[in-house]
């Protein structure tokens, strides 16, 4: 699992901590650097849910880590060879140079920027770059490692932009949708203040009648409304009442 792609992340053990990360109640991400545990948890709290998006929502937080670890690793690789496609690089092995891979990496990372990428495969190139980042520390090459952190720059700016727009989305369809309530709110007083006054009425005034259909036929042409609507009012009403 992402053994030919990663070379310091222990993805197994990352995803065993993640959710009590996520929840505040762990402090650590597997083997990676306490600095990087915020911003890597982040992101694979977005794997997770890309990866289990055919179940219900937050399904994974209660799934067995090795079931979510093969689900999350899978999802990274087919984002990354993606993206490896369409830069037209193949993805570095672990016999392949820091030198070498640094700059198949910058590759890879212009070509998520330009192309056409959904948020969990960026993302799942960000995680690769701090895979690398923590393989360039692990090996005193600070050179790379300075090299890795501006792409790391890059695309996290790129996924802040996409946040920003997703949340001013979201926000706009928030209001739009509370607007649409009032409106529909609106559009309906009038007639939900005539509904409680016939129900009222029904219930004062029923025994006069010799049964609910003789009193919606008779209000339905004294007061101009559909008397299979008020039927339907009355019923529910009475269902309510039991």
């Amino acid at each position: 699992m992402l053994r030919k792609y990663f070379s310091y992340i222990d993805l197994a053990d990352a995803i065993e901590d993640l959710n009590s990360v996520c929840e505040g109640s762990g402090l650590f991400l597997g083997n990676i650097h306490h600095q990087f545990t915020d911003s890597l948890s982040t992101m694979l709290c977005i794997l997770a849910d890309s990866a289990t998006e055919d179940l219900p929502e937050d399904a994974w937080k209660g799934m067995p880590s090795e079931v979510l670890t093969t689900r999350v690793s899978a999802l990274i690789e087919n984002s990354l060879e993606l993206i490896s496609v369409a830069a037209e690089v193949p993805m570095p092995g672990p016999k392949v140079s820091m030198e070498n891979t640094v700059n198949r990496l910058i590759t890879l990372t212009i070509a998520a920027t330009w192309g056409n990428f959904e948020l969990h495969q960026k993302t799942a190139l960000h995680v690769y770059q701090y895979d690398k980042l923590g393989w360039a520390i692990h090996k005193k090459r600070f050179a790379e490692a300075f090299v890795i952190t501006e792409l790391i720059a890059q695309t996290r700016g790129e996924l802040d932009s996409i946040f920003a727009v997703h949340h001013a989305q979201a926000k706009q369809f928030e209001q739009l949708s509370a607007a649409a309530k009032a409106r529909a709110h609106k559009r309906h007083a009038p007639t939900n203040k005539i509904k409680i006054s016939l129900l009222a009425e029904w219930d004062e005034s029923s025994k006069e009648y010799k049964s609910r259909a003789d009193f919606c036929r008779i209000i339905a042409r004294r007061d101009g409304i559909k008397e299979r609507t008020l039927q339907e009012w009355i019923q529910a009403h009475q269902k309510k009442n039991l």
